[in-house]
């Protein structure tokens, strides 16, 4: 009886201390690249169901959080249905500020097609899922290319790794809506390390959706964290198709084309900024 009683006192005592919010590091000069430069290799923290491995840090103006991801099954559903990252400041399991990048591919405007020196007008701008190659997935690494070719095939003189040019803001301070990453307050950086795993890094400015900097009545604060890797909408292709599948009584696995999952993959984490 004993022994049952210290066993259960053990497993509760377990599950609290797993439930306590995390005290970040503080990380100052950070440079969004998506290298490992201000990161301590391997990642202190793993989710299964995700397949994340990451870390969060702070200063008292940014936010910062790397995520390496080395399920290649994982790595095509972040390129191929986006990931979602959202914040909420009052430490509550609820959605309030979230930034969406990469976008799903069927969200992403075209390529524009540049005219040659002395040629003719460009071609106009189109968007849709059914742009074809030319189309919104040409503004993933290149007009008419895989967009799985921006991991290492393009020129120096091209975006590094261009997974996705456009972002998508909810509930911040700044401008909200879907607009340009780059020039953003937003930084974000997606590349591929040696091994092939990808490798993602954003820093989000406390006064674009806080305030201009944390001081000593933050050292209470809790912040929640949410990882989702997005499974297809409704009206994509894939989801279609497996809708369609469903409705025949297919029960397979939920898994779209070149395995692409269309289960949703998410999960919250609690930390506590660090404070200097």
């Amino acid at each position: 009886m004993t022994r049952i009683v210290l066993t259960t006192a053990f497993l509760a005592a377990t599950l609290l201390a797993s439930a306590a919010p995390k005290t970040l590091s503080y990380k100052t000069d950070v440079v969004v690249d998506g290298q490992y430069t201000e990161w301590t290799s391997p990642l202190p923290m793993t989710n299964k169901r995700t397949g994340l491995n990451f870390d969060v840090a702070n200063d008292d103006r940014h936010l910062y959080l790397f995520l390496r991801v080395t399920d290649k099954a994982v790595q095509r559903q972040i390129v191929s249905n986006g990931f979602e990252l959202w914040i909420n400041a009052d430490g509550k399991k609820k959605k309030t500020t979230g930034i969406t990048y990469p976008l799903p591919l069927e969200d992403e405007p075209a390529t524009i097609t540049q005219a040659p020196a002395g040629g003719s007008t460009p071609a106009a701008t189109t968007r849709g899922t059914n742009a074809g190659p030319q189309g919104n997935r040409g503004n993933r690494g290149g007009s008419g290319r895989n967009p799985w070719d921006m991991f290492g095939n393009q020129n120096e003189e091209a975006d590094r790794f261009v997974i996705s040019r456009d972002m998508i803001l909810q509930g911040f301070l700044i401008e909200n809506g879907q607009q340009p990453a780059k020039g953003s307050e937003v930084k974000t950086a997606i590349t591929l390390d040696y091994d092939g795993a990808m490798l993602y890094e954003i820093a989000i400015p406390f006064n674009t959706f806080l305030k201009e900097r944390l001081d000593s009545d933050d050292i209470k604060r809790t912040f929640a964290i949410c990882f989702l890797v997005k499974k297809p909408s409704s009206d994509s292709p894939t989801g279609q198709m497996m809708r369609m599948g469903r409705s025949m009584g297919y029960m397979g696995p939920a898994m779209g084309p070149m395995g692409v999952s269309v289960e949703e993959r998410r999960f919250w984490l609690k930390v506590k900024p660090a404070l200097q």
